[in-house]
């Protein structure tokens, strides 16, 4: 009896083991970097940049780690990346032992418009991976883009899942479009009018345009026609609004200040007795 009840403690103490050796996967911060997920200016920099400008592209880089001491994950599992909700490009890796990690670096999302996007990184998207948490799979990171200064901008279109990304992209005048190729499939960008054809594209080949008039340029994939979107280019530099400071005629300045009202003339000097009510155009 004594033998019995031994072997079954050994059985049931076998059997939490075996149910609590699972992997964890989770987002990770390699030595040097600033985060675990990094958005930079620049291929291979992990310290990240603090302003980030619509004119130029920008580069993503994150770390996943099995944080798990006695389980690994033997098989594939994915990985998303996101921007705004919009899935960006995605990366599979083929395993990761207890207490490694891996790195996945100098993706090219191309430029973001000015104002607040997020990054959102989701690992093993399919579920591959019976983890011990599942709630540690999501990390995501604000960032601020600036303005570009006026200047021509240019943009990244990334062809997966056979599917453009963005699907529909708007620009300005004198801004360039890249097409890149992130499936396993040939693609083509060929326009529905003619305007331009890339040709047939390998996985990780690109096509870029210049597009010079505005309008809107339906485009679909010559070999696989369901993949469909669109570019709308918008005025341009040239139809975009100029803020600034104006004198109209009869003012002595774009800015007057006088001690009356209506004055636009401008007094000199000005009297410390009286109040100064100032106009500007």
């Amino acid at each position: 009896m004594k033998n019995i009840r031994l072997w079954a403690v050994c059985i049931t103490a076998l059997s939490t083991s075996l149910l609590q050796a699972q992997p964890n996967l989770t987002s990770f911060r390699p030595d040097g970097w600033s985060d675990v997920l990094v958005t930079s200016k620049q291929a291979d920099d992990f310290f990240g940049s603090t302003v980030l400008n619509a004119d130029q592209d920008i580069f993503v880089h994150f770390a996943v780690v099995n944080s798990s001491d006695n389980a690994d994950v033997s098989n594939e599992f994915r990985c998303e990346v996101f921007v705004d909700d919009v899935l960006s490009f995605w990366v599979t890796f083929p395993d990761l032992n207890r207490n490694m990690f891996r790195t996945w670096i100098n993706f090219n999302i191309g430029a973001l418009s000015p104002g607040n996007h997020t990054i959102k990184l989701v690992i093993d998207t399919t579920g591959v991976a019976a983890e011990s948490d599942e709630t540690d799979n999501i990390y995501q990171k604000p960032i601020a883009v600036s303005g570009t200064g006026g200047g021509p901008a240019n943009h990244r279109v990334n062809i997966m899942n056979f599917a453009f990304t963005p699907q529909n992209l708007t620009i300005d005048v004198g801004d360039t479009v890249e097409w890149v190729n992130q499936d396993t499939a040939p693609h083509t960008t060929t326009s529905d009018t003619g305007v331009w054809d890339s040709g047939t594209l390998q996985t990780g080949k690109g096509f870029q345009r210049t597009f010079s008039v505005p309008g809107t340029f339906p485009y679909h994939c010559e070999i696989h026609p369901s993949m469909r979107a669109t570019i709308t280019v918008a005025g341009g530099g040239g139809n975009k609004p100029n803020l600034e400071p104006f004198m109209p005629e009869g003012w002595a300045d774009r800015i007057v200040v006088s001690h009356e009202q209506d004055d636009f003339v401008e007094e000199t000097p000005l009297r410390n007795d009286q109040d100064i009510l100032v106009h500007f155009s």
